[in-house]
């Protein structure tokens, strides 16, 4: 598969990751209908890639030390800054919402590329 259809691909599970993630988590929300999801997986996309792996080597000390607990406030940061750089996510309370968000959206990211990994492998 080309990179450029799995960038594709990767971005649209994104998106739908965020839309089972908005179902499942009260205090997050997405306006704007499909474009306001593919938005804000773009950016979330984005600064996860370019910010993520710099903070997680940064805070590597304190990932240590509290066993990975505070990866996932990091995570739930760099959700909360999506939410501050565009208009259409909302999160409604940092810790609770942008924290468990990060965690839901992590497992639900998780299990979409392990299905579209196994229809793959069917495919072949």
């Amino acid at each position: 598969m080309p990179w450029f259809l799995r960038i594709l691909i990767g971005w649209a599970l994104l998106a739908v990751a965020f839309w089972v993630t908005t179902k499942i988590v009260p205090g997050l929300n997405v306006t704007g209908g499909v474009v306001g999801y593919v938005v804000v997986a773009l950016v979330f996309g984005l600064i996860n890639t370019l910010f993520g792996h710099i903070l997680r080597i940064l805070t590597l000390p304190l990932a240590i030390l509290s066993f990975g607990i505070f990866l996932l406030i990091l995570n739930g940061f760099l959700l909360w800054v999506t939410s501050k750089i565009t208009g259409y996510l909302t999160i409604d309370h940092f810790f609770f919402d942008a924290i468990f968000g990060a965690i839901v959206l992590g497992i639900v990211s998780w299990i979409l590329s392990f299905l579209l990994h196994r229809l793959e492998k069917l495919g072949r």
